[in-house]
Order: structure tokens, then sequence, then C-alpha cells
């Protein structure tokens, strides 16, 4: 249903497998974890999606002019 990295997903609480309870877990986790990038990007949609596609860290250091954007990001 959705991918994160092994700490994002630990942060989120998500849990991985095919059974109806990790799959509520990891659509809980990709909503909380949308949430929190909403809030720390000010309400900044583009950033957001951007974050959680590269990570918010890469975002970060994009918007402070160190990092280059990938193509797929964009």
């Amino acid at each position: 249903i959705s991918q994160f990295m092994p700490g994002t997903a630990r942060n989120f609480g998500v849990q991985y497998g095919s059974s109806d309870a990790t799959v509520r877990t990891q659509i809980r986790g990709q909503v909380k974890y949308m949430n929190y990038l909403l809030n720390f990007f000010n309400g900044n949609v583009d950033h957001a999606l951007r974050a959680y596609n590269w990570g918010e860290g890469n975002m970060q250091n994009h918007l402070r002019g160190k990092r280059q954007m990938p193509t797929e990001t964009r």
C-alpha cells in the first residue's frame, strides 16, 4: 500500500504485511506522515508532497539551495 523508509515507518507506527490490520496501519501512517509534513512545511502542499517522495531532509536542503531536486520528485 505504501512505502516508508524504516525509521519513518517506526516513527509513524507502520507495520508491514498483507493482513487487514497491517494495511490499516500503513494507511494511518501515511495520513499521519502527510499531516506532519504539511505542518512542517507550513501548509505548502507542493513541498509536503515532494518531501514525502524525496525525504524531508532532502527537501529542506533543496529549499536552502544545497541540493538539486531530481526530476522524479519535480
